[in-house]
């Protein structure tokens, strides 16, 4: 159910048979146009974010770094950007195959959003490379927060087919 259409009336059979097929055939126009805008809304959401890791994809990274320092030259501020990859993900998707790789990339993503800050832009721009754009973040606390992401992935376990990282 999208919605509810209701037309009451104190009189008794107010409403007449093509009264009802007009309704019926505002309802039908509604509910498609809910649908429609439903639709539209995943659309968009999927063109700013990565499947597999529900980070913004690189696209919407770049907009947004235009963006920011368009802002940033106006008006003077500081922003700071964090690029992270991998280390040997090649061999990992090679030795386990790419379902293992796409887990890795998945807990990589979660603890990266967590530690940034939701209100960062945290996205996935290529293979197993990221990249966080921090607003109004000086290099120094830019630094502190690449540690506290570099640390909580080296603390996440990950475990492939019985195997545990170290």
């Amino acid at each position: 159910i999208m919605g509810i259409l209701r037309i009451d009336s104190f009189q008794a059979e107010a409403f007449s048979i093509d009264d009802l097929r007009l309704l019926a055939i505002i309802a039908n126009i509604s509910a498609l146009t809910i649908h429609n805008a439903k639709l539209f809304k995943q659309t968009e959401y999927l063109a700013q974010m990565d499947g597999l890791t529900d980070l913004y994809v690189k696209r919407y990274f770049w907009k947004k770094l235009q963006d920011l320092f368009m802002k940033a030259r106006a008006s003077g501020g500081t922003f700071s950007i964090l690029l992270m990859d991998l280390d040997k993900f090649k061999n990992l998707n090679d030795r386990f195959g790419h379902p293992a790789g796409d887990k890795v990339l998945q807990k990589t993503a979660y603890v990266i959003k967590e530690k940034a800050g939701r209100e960062n832009i945290s996205a996935r721009y290529g293979g197993e490379e990221f990249v966080v754009l921090l607003p109004d973040i000086t290099k120094a606390e830019a630094g502190n927060i690449a540690e506290n992401i570099r640390d909580g992935i080296e603390k996440t376990p990950f475990s492939i087919r019985r195997q545990h990282s170290p």
